[in-house]
C-alpha cells in the first residue's frame, strides 16, 4: 500500500509538471511532515527555486547536502540556486560534486551488478542544466556523450544542441535538434541552426531552458517597447523564440511579420544584422525580405525612398520603402485628377484614364475610389478580349488601352502599360499568329482561363 508521504509527493510532482509551483510547495511540505526523505526535500527545494526563491531552496537543500550522502540532483539544483545568487565559484564546485556523486553511484551499482533505476538516470538532465548554468558548454556536451545510454528525456538532446550553439558549432546544434520530436519544434530549431551556420543569424548566447516556455513567458512579460528591447537584449531564448516564429509556418502569416519586426526594431545591432542578412539570402522567403526592408527603414538603417539591395525573385534587385497615406478625404488636386479620369473613361479614353490614375497610385496619397476605378479599367481590358472570343488584334488593344512600347520584360523595371501588367501576371498573353497568311500581333486570354474569367467577371 502506498504511503501518505509517497502519495503527496506524487501529487506534488504532478503539480510541478503543470507549472503550479505553489500547490507543489504545499504538497511537498505536507509530505515532508510525514517523512523527512531526501527526495521530498529536493522536490520542495525545486519548487522554491522555480518560484524565484533560491535562498529558501538552498535552505531546504542544506541538510541533504551534508555528510557523504550521494545527492547528485540536490547538488545540481544547489548549483543553479548559487548562480541565481551570483555565487559562481561555489556553483562551479557544486557542479563538480554533482557529477562526482552521479559517477560514484554508477560505480557502486555496476560493482554490485544492480540495474540502474530510471529515477537515477533522470538526474542526467538536472546535471546538464547545472553545467549550463555555470556556462561550461563543453562540459554539457561531455556529459551528454559520456552518459548517452542513460538519458531518459529528450531534453538532454535539446540541451546538447544549446551547448553546441553557444560554442558556435551551429551545424552540430542543428544535428542535435533534428533528432527531437516534432512537438519540440525540431524542424524550426534545425533551420535556425542551419541559418546561423550560413551567417544569416549573428551569434548569440542561449540559456539552458526550453525556448517555447521561457521565451514565450519573456515575450508576454514585455508590456512596452522599451521592455521588449531590454528583454531581447537579455534573453537569448526570447531571440530564439522570435526567430522560430519568423521563419516558421504559423497558421497566421502576420505572426511571421510581427516576430521579424520585433527582432529588427527592438533587437539593436544584432536584430538589424538579422534583417540585413535576410535581405541578401536566397534561403529566406521573399515576403520576409519585404518585411525586413520595411523594418530596417523604421529602424533608421535605410532612409525612406532609399534603394535597398535585396535578393528577390531569384536575383539581386533594389527596392524602395515609402510611407503612403490612405484617405477618403483626399486633397483637392487628387479629387480633380480623379474627376478627370472619370470624364476620360466616359469618353471612351481608357488609355488616358489609366495613365492618370496610375500616376496617382504612385504618389504619397492614395484615394480608394480612384484605385477602384483603376482596377475596373484593368478589368475592362480582360472583358474586352473575352467579349471578342478571348482575343483581339494588338492594334485595337493599343488604341483602346495604350501602347506597350516602353515595356521591356528583360529589364529590371516592371511593365507600365495595362496590357503589360496583365501579361506579367499571366492573365493575357501577347504574340504573333497567322491570319489570312499574314503575321498579326494579338493579345489573348489563355483558353484554359476564358470560362473561369468570364464567370468571375460576369461577361
Amino acid at each position: 500500500m502506498i504511503s501518505k508521504a509517497a502519495e503527496l509527493e506524487a501529487r506534488g510532482r504532478q503539480a510541478l509538471e503543470e507549472g503550479d509551483y505553489r500547490l507543489a510547495e504545499s504538497l511537498f511540505l505536507q509530505a515532508l511532515a510525514e517523512d523527512d526523505d531526501p527526495s521530498i526535500r529536493n522536490n520542495l527545494a525545486l519548487a522554491n527555486y522555480l518560484m524565484g526563491k533560491p535562498v529558501q531552496a538552498l535552505e531546504k537543500l542544506d541538510d541533504g547536502l551534508s555528510g557523504n550522502i550521494a545527492n547528485p540532483f540536490g547538488r545540481a539544483l544547489a548549483a543553479q540556486c548559487l548562480v541565481a545568487l551570483g555565487r559562481m565559484q561555489e556553483a562551479k564546485r557544486m557542479v563538480v560534486e554533482a557529477v562526482g556523486d552521479f559517477e560514484e553511484g554508477l560505480r557502486i551499482m555496476k560493482s554490485e551488478r544492480v540495474a540502474i533505476p530510471e529515477s537515477w538516470r533522470e538526474y542526467t538532465v538536472m546535471i546538464m542544466r547545472s553545467a549550463g548554468a555555470v556556462r561550461d558548454h563543453r562540459q554539457v556536451l561531455e556529459i551528454y556523450r559520456r552518459w548517452q545510454q542513460l538519458h531518459v528525456t529528450c531534453e538532454c538532446r535539446y540541451l546538447a544542441g544549446i551547448a553546441a550553439f553557444n560554442l558556435r558549432r551551429f551545424r552540430q546544434a542543428a544535428s542535435f535538434w533534428a533528432g527531437l520530436e516534432q512537438e519540440h519544434f525540431n524542424t524550426q530549431l534545425q533551420l535556425v541552426g542551419v541559418m546561423a551556420d550560413k551567417g544569416l543569424i549573428p551569434p548569440f548566447a542561449l540559456e539552458y531552458d526550453w525556448f517555447h516556455k521561457a521565451g514565450l513567458a519573456c515575450y508576454r512579460g514585455a508590456k512596452t517597447e522599451e521592455a521588449l528591447r531590454t528583454a531581447i537584449t537579455k534573453s537569448g531564448l526570447l531571440r530564439l523564440f522570435l526567430l522560430i516564429i519568423a521563419v516558421g509556418e504559423p497558421a497566421d502569416e502576420n505572426m511571421n511579420k510581427t516576430a521579424l519586426e520585433a527582432i529588427v526594431l527592438h533587437g539593436g545591432g544584432w536584430g538589424q544584422g538579422v534583417g540585413l542578412a535576410f535581405l541578401q539570402s536566397p534561403l529566406v522567403d521573399d515576403k520576409l525580405k519585404v518585411t525586413a526592408a520595411e523594418a530596417l527603414v523604421k529602424a533608421g538603417v535605410f532612409a525612406e525612398g532609399e534603394d535597398i539591395p535585396l535578393f528577390i525573385n531569384g536575383r539581386l534587385q533594389a527596392m524602395k520603402v515609402s510611407q503612403v497615406q490612405v484617405t477618403w478625404e483626399a486633397p483637392e488636386e487628387i479629387l480633380a485628377s480623379y474627376r478627370q479620369a472619370l470624364s476620360l473613361r466616359e469618353q471612351g479614353k481608357a488609355k488616358e484614364a489609366i495613365l492618370l490614375l496610375e500616376a496617382q497610385s504612385k504618389g504619397p496619397v492614395i484615394y480608394p475610389p480612384a484605385m477602384l476605378v483603376l482596377a475596373n479599367l484593368y478589368r475592362t481590358e480582360k472583358v474586352y478580349l473575352l467579349k471578342r472570343g478571348g482575343w483581339a488584334r494588338m492594334s485595337a488593344v493599343v488604341r483602346r488601352f495604350g501602347s506597350m512600347q516602353k515595356d521591356g520584360f528583360l529589364m529590371n523595371e516592371p511593365p507600365q502599360s495595362a496590357a503589360g501588367k496583365l501579361w506579367l501576371k499571366g492573365l493575357i498573353f501577347v504574340g504573333r499568329v497567322k491570319i489570312k497568311n499574314r503575321n498579326v500581333k494579338i493579345a489573348t486570354v489563355a483558353v484554359e482561363l476564358r470560362q473561369a474569367l468570364a464567370e468571375l467577371l460576369s461577361v
